[in-house]
């Protein structure tokens, strides 16, 4: 047919096609409008949210920050590893202050032995901030465990914050 005039059968193959191109442009936007991720609102809040929790654990971790906390901690720790060194060699074990700093410990036979000789598996550095306020101090544990003495060691730091230590009769040591 010339003229310009179509068939029915071309009319209706151009409506199909763009049926259903039509069809496929609305799944894709659809599909997109989906995927299209988070809005402006969602992810202030998310934002909002981690930032709190990370300023909660920032203010958190300040307080793990104590040197004069951590060479108390060390000290008792150390004086329990001493108490237990006593018992598994059946010896006994004497503690004293090296230096301001330092804390170092002999095996004798007793507690009363004449001519103890040092240990040095076991010794301790505080912390560089802490020290010993008072380094007249010394005790026995004997090989069953037990203190020949109570003991109370202080110590401090460089803001003149203190803690002391405190080694019981039985054994036991507490932080005080």
């Amino acid at each position: 047919m010339a003229g310009g005039v179509r068939s029915l059968d071309d009319c209706y193959g151009v409506r199909l096609a763009n049926r259903i191109l039509m069809d496929i442009v609305k799944l894709n936007i659809k599909k997109r409008s989906q995927n299209s991720g988070y809005s402006v609102v969602e992810l202030l809040v998310t934002l909002a949210l981690f930032s709190t929790l990370i300023l909660i654990g920032a203010a958190n971790l300040r307080e793990l920050d104590d040197p004069l906390q951590d060479g108390a901690s060390q000290l008792l720790g150390f004086i329990k590893q001493v108490r237990a060194a006593a018992i598994s060699s059946t010896s006994a074990m004497i503690v004293s202050p090296g230096t301001t700093t330092t804390v170092v410990v002999q095996q004798g036979v007793s507690c009363s032995d004449a001519a103890p000789v040092d240990y040095p598996d076991l010794a301790l550095t505080l912390p560089a901030t802490v020290s010993f306020s008072d380094i007249v101090w010394s005790f026995c544990f004997s090989s069953r465990g037990l203190a020949d003495t109570n003991v109370s060691i202080p110590l401090v730091d460089t803001d003149g914050a203190d803690k002391t230590v405190e080694v019981l009769l039985g054994g036991a040591a507490r932080l005080l």
